[in-house]
């Protein structure tokens, strides 16, 4: 019964960060385009320019959408991992044949459990800073080319970072699956006793 509630608890935890991250990027975002509006009115873009913009903001939406999409399904492995080991380990405290791997696979799960916390508080998918860059841009009056070069390596920087994360993240799940793997694995000798 407390092995549900933690694994509700869990899910809870990854539905209000995944809801919280999601407001802070669509903020971000319509600030930027307020900011990217009020710098095109102070300055004239050639037709091409404002192509190169669109393209660049396009292609680093797409590699930002398919790092949340890898982050969210490392995320969704883990907890499913850790609710199977969760489902075996409570069978075994109905169980109870052997106290001392029913304890040992409860400490497991409790290990796996704050396993995926440290996870989840260390996940940190970044958004380049473009309202500086922008914002820079027309206090300095930074030429198109130098505006456009800035943002490209704000967006670069930020997708590289985002990819060590998710690399990260992915080691992360091969943890987890050892660890839920153990918590069951040790469920199980106590059931079969």
């Amino acid at each position: 019964m407390q092995f549900a509630m933690i694994t509700t608890l869990l899910a809870g935890v990854c539905a209000w960060g995944r809801s919280a991250a999601k407001r802070k990027r669509e903020q971000q975002r319509v600030d930027r385009d307020r900011l990217t509006d009020q710098s095109s009115e102070a300055r004239t873009k050639p037709a091409d320019a404002v192509d190169w913009f669109q393209l660049l903001d396009a292609h680093y939406d797409r590699q930002r959408s398919s790092q949340r999409d890898g982050r969210n399904s490392v995320l969704l492995l883990m907890t499913f991992a850790e609710g199977v080991a969760a489902t075996l380990v409570a069978t075994a405290l109905q169980v109870n044949e052997s106290p001392g791997w029913v304890m040992g696979s409860c400490l497991t799960l409790g290990l796996g459990v704050l396993w995926i916390l440290v996870v989840l508080l260390l996940d940190r998918i970044t958004i380049a800073d473009l309202d500086s860059i922008l914002t820079s841009a027309t206090a300095l009056g930074w030429s198109r080319e130098k505006v456009t070069h800035e943002l490209r390596i704000a967006n670069y920087v930020s997708t590289k970072e985002n990819d060590r994360v998710i690399r990260l993240e992915k080691m992360a799940v091969f943890v987890q699956f050892g660890i839920a793997t153990a918590a069951g694995t040790m469920a199980i000798v106590s059931i079969t006793g």
